[in-house]
């Protein structure tokens, strides 16, 4: 069953929102530059939607697309004289997705409405949004708390849902694993361990990274990646286990990392690293090696405690073992955190639903956060990416900020 059903907008109304205007990336100061992100000046995108109010909505990059619909849509029109190249159930996602979005409103009993105010004008059915895994669960879990904290700060409030079901760092734990060294031993990958040289044969590892604010990680690398058709994003497969199993379930992946097609891996240095539920990720540019890898491993596991990676799609029915992909490129900013990682890419725009619908009082806002995210691409059902049109509402939109 789909995860959302939308009403039929034929017979609606829709414009663009008055309280945006077009702008060109040239008439932009540095700092709205900069909320936008690196990849807004590529052709991807034709400009910005900028509040004349400079209020709630703020700036939107946009596409093409989007900017072409924009300005056609200043007039009131008829939904059937809209996208009319479009199948009805595409053309409705695709308004859907703009209007809950701010960018276009819908015409209602009380006037031309948009996002909160606008959603039961827009979505018939919203009840099939929620999964029944553990990790599902889980991941609802974390926009719910999102929503009780009330955060106004997107980045915090993206924080927060990033690294819920983070462990607290107790003085034992921080006493048995204080820095990289320390994990490197306790894990046989250290200098003379019983996993050093079998790994060092196909991987390198690097240092942690030093820069003010980056997240510390042990990284490895495969030292000669063979020369093969590669995924368009890649994906990445997280090892999720209860910290009292943290040793055991490296030494599995160790022992079949090399024969594998991982190009990389990484784990947390430290207690803080390795408190988090995505302590130990292992790269794959295809999604068949992912999976046979995981074939292999998870009978290997079948005796350890999950911890579970919200906002990644499971593998096992405990948890242990789950995956996701790298957001697409090239990629603006939205809100504080730049969108690197899938995790990251969905924390951000859940947080910016969230905050949107703080005020609402006709609805609850973790529905509307994982509604926008359904209408962006995401099946919230299972965290991957579901199918989507040729001119999806993420695309025509871009990325805003």
């Amino acid at each position: 069953m789909s995860g959302l059903v939308l009403r039929d907008l034929s017979c609606a109304r829709v414009r663009a929102n008055p309280h945006y205007r077009f702008a060109s990336f040239e008439s932009l100061s540095e700092a709205q530059r900069s909320s936008v992100g690196q990849g807004a000046g590529s052709t991807t995108f034709a400009g910005v939607l900028a509040d004349t109010a400079a209020g709630a909505l703020n700036i939107k990059a946009i596409s093409p697309g989007t900017a072409t619909l924009f300005e056609q849509l200043r007039t009131p029109l008829r939904v059937p004289k809209v996208l009319a190249e479009f199948a009805p159930h595409e053309r409705d996602t695709i308004l859907a997705g703009l209007v809950l979005d701010g960018v276009l409103e819908i015409a209602c009993d009380d006037g031309f409405v948009s996002q909160c105010r606008a959603y039961r004008a827009i979505v018939l059915h919203d009840d099939d949004l929620v999964g029944t895994s553990k990790l599902a669960v889980a991941s609802i879990a974390a926009v719910k708390h999102g929503q009780r904290l009330a955060m106004r700060d997107p980045e915090m409030l993206a924080a927060r849902l990033y690294f819920y079901q983070r462990l607290p760092v107790t003085a034992s734990w921080a006493a048995l694993w204080p820095d990289s060294s320390t994990v490197m031993e306790f894990l046989g990958v250290a200098r003379g361990g019983p996993f050093r040289r079998d790994l060092h044969s196909q991987f390198a590892w690097s240092s942690p990274g030093s820069r003010p604010g980056e997240v510390q990680w042990l990284y490895a690398h495969r030292r000669h990646r063979p020369a093969r058709p590669r995924d368009a994003n890649g994906c990445k497969l997280y090892v999720s286990p209860a910290p009292e199993h943290i040793r055991q379930a490296f030494a599995e992946v160790v022992a079949l990392l090399p024969a594998s097609g991982a190009s990389s891996f990484k784990i947390g240095p430290n207690a803080h690293g390795l408190l988090r539920p995505d302590k130990l990720i292992v790269y794959f540019d295809r999604h068949d090696d992912l999976l046979a890898f995981t074939e292999a491993l998870l009978p290997r596991l079948a005796r350890l405690s999950a911890h579970g990676v919200p906002f990644t799609a499971p593998i096992d029915e405990a948890g242990l073992l789950s995956w996701g992909i790298d957001p697409p490129r090239p990629e603006t900013k939205v809100g504080s955190y730049v969108d690197d990682s899938w995790r990251i890419w969905i924390c951000n725009r859940l947080a910016l639903a969230l905050i949107a619908a703080m005020d609402d009082v006709e609805m609850e806002p973790w529905r509307y956060a994982l509604t926008k995210l359904w209408l962006s691409g995401v099946d919230t059902q299972t965290w991957t990416r579901r199918p989507t049109s040729s001119l999806d509402p993420a695309q025509l939109l871009g990325a805003h900020a």
